[in-house]
């Protein structure tokens, strides 16, 4: 618990520079958020927690659908699912094996994807078409404080981004 600040600091710092937020994506540009017309948030356990409560905000800020799909139910629901999906999958160790088949599924039906997790090199990651490393480090305990306390504030940096490329946030709440 006392590590979550620190740890918080990792998952933004690198994000902002001179005021604005830089994700460092290669593959997903603005031009394809522009057309996202749903997003799907797949995780299990605390994961798919925290991309519940994300959906909260997300919807707020972006207006268009958004569900958080519990992994193990994403891959046989025969998700509704096309290239105009965003695909945004969340794994503390990038190694869960029904986020990872999620994952797959979501590429499968032509889904855009990004990764949160917090294990550089992890297969979540190298599948992604885009990720956002938490950096939190290892988590000791049982209770997953510092990747369920990264992962919602990765979500979130992500949401205000998104919102700024769609236009659905003003230069002063962005500067916020």
């Amino acid at each position: 618990i006392m590590e979550q600040p620190e740890a918080i600091a990792k998952t933004i710092a690198p994000r902002i520079s001179n005021g604005r937020i830089d994700l460092g994506f290669k593959h997903i540009t603005a031009e394809m958020l522009k057309k996202v017309n749903s997003i799907k948030i797949i995780g299990c356990g605390s994961a798919y927690h925290a991309g519940f409560v994300a959906g909260y905000f997300m919807r707020a800020a972006l207006r268009i659908p958004v569900e958080s799909v519990l992994a193990s139910e994403f891959r046989y629901d025969d998700p509704i699912v096309d290239e105009n999906t965003l695909a945004i999958v969340i794994s503390q160790s990038g190694e869960t094996l029904d986020t990872l088949y999620g994952l797959r599924e979501a590429k499968k039906h032509g889904a855009k994807t990004i990764a949160i997790v917090n294990v550089v090199g992890s297969t979540i990651a190298n599948e992604s078409e885009d990720v956002l490393y938490t950096w939190a480090g290892p988590e000791i305990a049982v209770a997953t404080t510092k990747a369920y306390s990264t992962q919602l504030i990765a979500m979130y940096v992500l949401a205000v981004q998104f919102a700024k490329v769609r236009g659905r946030i003003d230069e002063e709440a962005y500067a916020g």
